[in-house]
């Protein structure tokens, strides 16, 4: 089953066919019902119970997050991919789900995922895709596994003995791989991208309703306030004020948005 909230059925139609799929082994919905479907609703589960399929693929992960819950949110995204993991156990169902990436220039895959840090820690698997380099004109596609929870990275494993080093110490002597000595990331600069990627979804906010996704992900005030001045500063976000009943109203909300 693939479900798209961005494409109908008969431009999908047509892309399956350019790469010789059974299309008849593929079922589909328009997207403009989609908004009656989330990871949580019975209308999915209805659907799974009654075809069964062998993979369902949701593009994107964003379009079917249930009503309320939002990617940044670790607690609200582990409760809407529970709902998948329930499903996948009881109909024996695998599930795809596409996420798109953020244009940080970073070798850490993690941080080019928008969303929660759990998106990827509840898959079992994580398949990252973009292009290389060495195509100026975007015509080659590099698709690398970067998770795999079923497979041993390091082979096969064999006792060598005992140690009384922590994981900091394995760490320091860890020689470096060489270039440039990576950039540590403050706490205020993962403030800034959690604060991003929430304005990315959700477009407006009032401050207090920032400061509230911001302090369930474990921010402090200090990196908070910091997080939005210095996003204000490189013109990233802006900040205005509404009245509300005659009550003044800060928002918050991506430099230009409407």
């Amino acid at each position: 089953m693939y479900f798209s909230a961005e494409d109908p059925p008969e431009l999908l139609k047509k892309k399956f066919e350019d790469y010789e799929a059974v299309t008849e082994n593929i079922i589909t919905v328009d997207y403009r019902d989609i908004g009656k479907l989330s990871f949580a609703s019975k209308e999915l589960e209805d659907l799974i119970n009654e075809f069964r399929p062998a993979i369902c693929v949701f593009d994107p992960i964003q379009a079917f997050m249930p009503h309320g819950h939002s990617m940044t949110s670790r607690q609200q995204a582990r409760e809407a991919l529970d709902h998948l993991v329930r499903l996948g156990e009881e109909y024996k169902t695998a599930f795809l789900l596409v996420c798109h990436t953020n244009k940080k220039k970073t070798d850490d895959w993690r941080q080019r995922i928008s969303g929660s840090a759990d998106l990827p820690d509840i898959a079992r698997s994580v398949i990252f895709t973009d292009y290389t380099e060495i195509a100026p004109q975007k015509e080659i596609r590099f698709v690398s596994q970067e998770k795999n929870s079923y497979s041993f990275e390091g082979g096969k494993l064999s006792f060598r003995g005992v140690s009384d080093k922590k994981f900091e110490d394995y760490a320091r002597d860890k020689p470096y791989s060489g270039g440039a000595e990576p950039r540590r990331i403050s706490q205020t600069d993962f403030c800034k991208q959690t604060m991003l990627s929430t304005l990315h979804n959700k477009h407006d906010l009032t401050s207090s309703e920032m400061n509230k996704v911001l302090k369930e992900e474990g921010y402090g005030r200090k990196a908070i306030d910091t997080a939005k001045a210095e996003l204000e500063a490189e013109g990233k976000v802006e900040r205005y004020c509404i009245s509300v009943q005659g009550i003044p109203q800060w928002h918050i909300r991506l430099k230009g948005a409407e």
